[in-house]
């Protein structure tokens, strides 16, 4: 499938996919293996078309098995699909992780907000990007950073070398607070994101190249 249906581009509209004008900039920085942690119809369908159109592997893992059927269509020899087995606890998200690869980018959106935290942290010296969607609450309740002033101010010299808080494009917002998404890096500084109508422009450009014509 190198076609992304437009149903799926709601980041104006929906609180799950604020991430994607966002993730779609990111993606363009690297040519390296995708991961993404937890799957959804606002990231999945995204980075399978830019993997198919650009022969990048990707992982998706989940830890709901019904939920990630609703993908299988998009399964492929490139693009891999592994079910956690949490009953082992949220850590097996860790460990269900392919070993001994450098990631590009790296999507951290899964159930546990618990996990995310472990699995950022652990993986960030393995990835050139990290991004996490919906971070404030990580921010506010987890100690993955610290919130300085909210909506768009944290303070993640903790955490990250590099980084970036990225609300969404155009208002009203799906939420109060954003949602907010954490670009963030170990490696490099340049993570400057265009200003909103740039971004709301190259996003266009994004779903015409994705989309199937009509």
């Amino acid at each position: 499938m190198r076609y992304i249906e437009k149903k799926y581009l709601t980041h104006k509209i929906n609180e799950y996919a604020t991430h994607q004008p966002f993730l779609w900039h990111i993606l363009k920085k690297t040519s390296k293996p995708i991961l993404e942690l937890g799957s959804g119809y606002g990231s999945t369908p995204l980075l399978h078309a830019y993997s198919a159109k650009h022969g990048i592997p990707l992982y998706t893992l989940d830890h709901d098995a019904e939920w990630l059927s609703r993908f299988s269509s998009l399964k492929s020899e490139l693009h891999r699909h592994i079910c956690v087995d949490i009953t082992k606890g949220w850590d097996a998200f860790q460990e269900a992780v392919p070993k001994g690869i450098e990631w590009g980018i790296v999507f951290v959106d899964q159930g546990s907000w618990e996990s995310r935290v472990d699995c950022a942290r652990i993986l960030k010296e393995k990835a050139d990007y990290i991004l996490v969607h919906d971070f404030d609450n990580l921010a506010a309740n987890f100690g993955f950073g610290k919130v300085v002033q909210q909506p768009d101010i944290f303070d993640m010299s903790s955490e990250f070398t590099h980084w970036r808080t990225c609300l969404p494009v155009g208002k009203p917002w799906p939420l109060e607070s954003g949602p907010p998404t954490l670009v963030a890096s170990m490696k490099y500084s340049d993570l400057t994101v265009p200003e909103e109508l740039e971004l709301e422009n190259e996003f266009i450009d994004y779903i015409e190249y994705f989309t199937e014509p009509e």
